[in-house]
């Protein structure tokens, strides 16, 4: 394991716990700079003097090809648009990947990149597919944004224990995706004890959202992954099709125990001010108490579920003599 004494000032200072120390008590560092142009330039000179050499890459790809499964190794990928033409299984456990631009949401798309990973080459399913343990991810911008039906997501999380923190997930983006039902920003797969904290999901400026029952979040699991956190999430959309929802539950096996949002947003902008019938869209087989809310709001949407099914559970506001205890939201807006 590399052991790192003079590395450049503030490297360890991005706000996250993750990455190498003068101590050696964490894994390798590998860096990603964009390939030298004339907006470039700096990074690639910077990395090339002040960064050891055979740790920088210019794809994200690459530097995590580089690292070693279990050990604690952390990609740090500099202010960019990455472009990839395929998905990037990241499957080494215990392996992070941290943007240097500061919260992802800032600068998303390539018209004024910050740490952003892009594609816009058609049938590739996800940018990102999560599939290792306990990983940490931190301020990284994720777009899947070809026309096609077979880009279906941002990021797919498929292991447990993982940690997002100010990063955003923007699907829905193109034509053809946004018809498709199964299309979504995030999927979450067998992704049991995960947590998304400050995270935005979703867009509303590119193109509107027309898929029946389609969500910005979709669980995709057959396992019934439990305890699931998303923490000061705003999950974003535009869409003018009212059977459109928030978060896509299709199968009673897509979500088990405690998928908890705390604290989080859910927006639909239309400019003609159709909302969405629904946040949360279920099936009639789904488990009981399964989706939790806790002061979250609405804004553009009916109601938080048509479907009724004791599934989601809330406790916004306060319930008569029950104090904090839940009530099933059933209502429409202004009820």
């Amino acid at each position: 394991m590399a052991r790192y004494t003079n590395f450049p000032n503030g490297i360890t200072s991005f706000g996250h716990p993750v990455g190498p120390n003068t101590q050696g008590l964490t894994g390798d560092a590998f860096f990603v700079v964009p390939s030298a142009n004339s907006s470039t330039s700096y990074f690639n000179d910077w990395a090339t003097k002040h960064l050891p050499k055979g740790k920088v890459f210019t794809s994200v790809a690459a530097a995590y090809a580089a690292t070693t499964t279990g050990r604690n190794d952390t990609v740090y990928v500099f202010p960019g648009a990455y472009t990839v033409t395929s998905a990037l299984s990241w499957a080494k456990h215990h392996t992070h990947l941290v943007g240097l631009g500061g919260p992802g949401y800032y600068g998303v798309d390539s018209y004024a990149p910050n740490v952003l990973m892009e594609c816009t080459t058609a049938a590739v399913a996800e940018v990102v597919d999560f599939a290792g343990h306990n990983c940490q991810c931190w301020n990284m911008s994720f777009s899947n944004r070809a026309a096609d039906a077979g880009n279906l997501c941002a990021v797919e999380v498929t292991s447990y224990g993982n940690y997002f923190n100010n990063c955003y997930f923007n699907g829905l983006m193109a034509t053809t995706q946004v018809a498709t039902a199964a299309a979504a920003a995030l999927y979450i797969g067998n992704a049991g004890l995960s947590m998304f904290e400050r995270c935005h999901i979703g867009q509303d400026v590119w193109s509107i959202r027309t898929g029946s029952d389609q969500g910005c979040i979709r669980f995709t699991s057959t396992s019934r992954p439990n305890n699931i956190t998303f923490k000061d999430c705003q999950i974003k959309s535009h869409s003018k099709t009212a059977a459109c929802a928030m978060v896509a539950v299709p199968a009673a096996t897509s979500t088990g125990r405690n998928i908890l949002f705390d604290n989080c947003i859910f927006t639909n902008f239309a400019d003609d001010g159709t909302s969405i019938n629904q946040a949360f869209h279920t099936t009639a087989s789904g488990q009981k108490h399964s989706i939790l809310l806790h002061n979250c709001s609405a804004f553009g949407i009916d109601e938080w579920q048509d479907d009724n099914l004791d599934m989601v559970i809330g406790t916004m506001p306060i319930t008569g003599t029950g104090g904090g205890l839940h009530i099933e939201q059933t209502g429409v807006a202004g009820a």
